[in-house]
């Protein structure tokens, strides 16, 4: 056992001490092998990673478990008042889960911890075209060469072109720019041409 953890323990309230004493004994029977460490100023159980935790307050103590969401727990909704962890405050051992419970949660707890987590890959969302200005289509058609180079480039690529017109904040600004933009594209260069390598 860590003696961080004791310390811990003994540092805490009166009514917190047998609350943290008895949920460290229910982690220990249920797991041998697990760690204590101290994460984030509380105790950590760890196995090959967090496993749960509990943390003392002025007023009450909290208990959770890091993967709550794959095990299914949720924060009891009637006669609890939301806390840290998934049961709420625990003001006394009468409010712990009954030891069966725990052991069972704390079983399916360390089952998950030993399986590889599976991450799911995000979606990536297609990009979305910029409405294209009507004085920057008219002058794609007519300037042949930067028009068929504006066509041939990535959405984000066309997309930094409208947004630099888009953003020009005068009428000769905006001129100018359709200018420069005519000028690139026509020698094949993408807005930001002079960043890459």
């Amino acid at each position: 056992m860590n003696p961080d953890i004791d310390a811990y323990i003994n540092s805490a309230a009166p009514f917190a001490r047998a609350i943290l004493t008895e949920l460290r004994q229910q982690v220990h029977q249920t797991l041998p092998g697990v760690r204590e460490q101290i994460k984030w100023g509380m105790p950590f159980f760890c196995l090959q990673h967090n496993l749960c935790f509990m943390a003392a307050f002025k007023a009450h103590c909290g208990f959770g478990f890091w993967r709550a969401d794959a095990l299914g727990l949720q924060v009891p909704e009637a006669g609890s008042t939301k806390g840290m962890g998934q049961f709420g405050k625990i003001l006394s051992c009468d409010d712990l889960p009954p030891s069966a419970s725990l052991q069972t949660l704390l079983l399916q707890a360390a089952a998950l911890d030993a399986a590889p987590v599976v991450v799911t890959p995000r979606r990536k969302q297609a990009p979305v075209s910029l409405a294209m200005p009507e004085a920057l289509a008219q002058a794609l058609q007519q300037h042949n060469p930067a028009g068929s180079f504006f066509r041939q480039m990535t959405i984000p690529q066309q997309n930094d072109y409208i947004q630099w017109f888009l953003d020009a904040k005068t009428d000769l600004t905006r001129q100018k720019r359709l200018g420069t933009m005519l000028e690139w594209l026509a020698e094949h260069k993408t807005r930001n041409w002079k960043y890459m390598k």
